[in-house]
């Protein structure tokens, strides 16, 4: 098999692939006192159709300073 060709295939596959998702510019700060401290700054991806996500929401108690899922 061509390798060349192969290549090419692929990257004709990626490009007719739809954006299900588009997010850009992400951010999240805590508070640290009479500060925030910037946990995320600026994430951006996409999510093509046919791919599968997973995530998990943490939250913070702020009293305890616990992370609970």
């Amino acid at each position: 098999m061509d390798t060349k060709a192969t290549s090419e295939t692929e990257a004709v596959q990626t490009t007719e692939s739809k954006i299900v998702m588009d997010v850009q510019n992400i951010t999240k700060s805590l508070p640290l006192g009479h500060e925030h401290i910037e946990i995320l700054k600026g994430i951006d991806f996409q999510i093509m159709s046919g791919e599968f996500v997973d995530g998990k929401i943490a939250e913070l108690d702020h009293s305890q300073g616990v992370i609970t899922q």
